[in-house]
């Protein structure tokens, strides 16, 4: 997997649109919000954590997991890559 943002963009929107039952991927941007998300709540949260450590293959510390918005995720997730990945 590259380690660009787009891509992994891409396939945090894949991981959380049937976590949310969202129909369109596009409508999840780098500004959106877990208040934008109907739904997403603390325990939604653990779930998006969840499904972003098996696919990526990487851990967030429980301190690590607070995001303001998604780009801050995926930033969160490509910092967690190993380079070259």
């Amino acid at each position: 997997m590259s380690n660009d943002f787009d891509t992994v963009l891409a396939t945090f929107r894949s991981l959380i649109c049937p976590i949310f039952f969202i129909d369109d991927p596009e409508t999840i941007t780098p500004e959106t919000t877990a208040a934008d998300v109907e739904g997403w709540d603390s325990l939604s949260h653990t779930l998006v954590i969840m499904a972003v450590e098996r696919a990526f293959g990487i851990r967030f510390l429980a301190s690590d997991t607070v995001f303001e918005n998604v780009g801050e995720m995926v930033q969160g997730i490509l910092d967690r890559l190993p380079k070259g990945r």
